[in-house]
């Protein structure tokens, strides 16, 4: 192997390098964002209701109505907004066996009279 040769291979092995880093580098970042997304949002699962966990309110049940939310009342966009969206389709198929998600004005109040989210 000539020396010109064998300084291909070495950039192409620190090119590799570089975008696998880079690649790790996004995945850390989607997490840290995913995770961000669900502090913002909570799913109340014995209500069936959304709760921003930003202003403590129930949110629309739908994900339209959660997007509208956060965009209009708390600003958010770009990967943080998409976040909470990805964290609402989520929630909205995980309770769809469940009976689906509720509209705050219309869940129920504990039997227990507590309040309806604690």
């Amino acid at each position: 192997m000539t020396d010109e040769s064998s300084q291909g291979h070495d950039s192409d092995r620190s090119c590799a390098a570089a975008t696998g880093i880079a690649t790790a580098a996004v995945a850390v970042a989607a997490v840290a964002v995913a995770a961000v997304a669900a502090a913002d949002l909570y799913l109340d699962r014995r209500s069936h209701v959304l709760i921003c966990l930003l202003c403590k309110v129930g949110i629309s049940a739908t994900t339209g109505g959660v997007v509208d939310h956060y965009r209009q009342r708390h600003q958010l966009k770009g990967e943080r907004l998409r976040a909470v969206q990805a964290v609402a389709v989520a929630a909205v198929t995980n309770m769809r066996d469940g009976g689906g998600l509720v509209n705050p004005e219309n869940a129920e109040l504990p039997a227990d009279g507590g309040t309806a989210v604690e």
